[in-house]
């Protein structure tokens, strides 16, 4: 398998803002899915954001050419220990210690600014860290709204601050349910 450098794609999400198109009828949710996609994609370096309008008026610089690879300058290892540097990059310091236990006790990669998405395709909470396949979140600890949406959601959710997190989490992803409220897991 051919490895992928993210730090040269180019990236351009177009938003069809003319007054015809604001009209239409899933003009609100087509607008929230182009800002939640330019969310997850605003990190890579040739990533843009343009509108018809802005680019009807010429808003908008040229778009620079692509960097080179640096994975033509050095092979990369493409490995587990990549995943989680790459995690650690996007995540708030606040979890970096927590990041750094998680991955030497072999716990499954999270996804960083994890969205909870309600029946009707809006975001209704996010995490820091995310594990959907586990239904599992960890929020920064003034997030307590958000922690109420997850567990309504029937998800796990966890606030940073406890030193033991990293070994609730741990017991959670070995098929554990962690401890109980009345235990400090929050």
């Amino acid at each position: 398998m051919k490895q992928c450098d993210p730090g040269v794609a180019a990236v351009v999400v177009h938003l069809h803002d003319d007054p015809a198109s604001r009209q239409s009828g899933g003009y609100r949710r087509i607008w929230n899915g182009v800002l939640r996609l330019f969310t997850l994609l605003q990190f890579l370096p040739g990533a843009w954001w343009t509108t018809r309008t802005g680019v009807e008026r010429n808003v908008y610089p040229e778009f620079p050419p692509p960097a080179e690879s640096p994975a033509a300058r050095q092979p990369a290892s493409g490995g587990r220990d990549d995943d989680w540097e790459g995690v650690t990059a996007l995540a708030a310091p606040e979890v970096h210690d927590l990041l750094g236990e998680l991955a030497a006790d072999g716990a499954p990669v999270p996804e960083v600014g994890f969205e909870l998405v309600g029946a009707g395709g809006a975001v209704v909470a996010e995490a820091e860290l995310g594990w959907p396949a586990h239904r599992v979140a960890v929020l920064l600890a003034n997030r307590q709204a958000d922690v109420a949406a997850f567990e309504a959601a029937g998800w796990q959710a966890f606030t940073t601050g406890s030193d033991e997190l990293a070994d609730v989490l741990a017991d959670v992803f070995a098929g554990g349910t962690g401890p109980t409220e009345s235990e400090g897991a929050r």
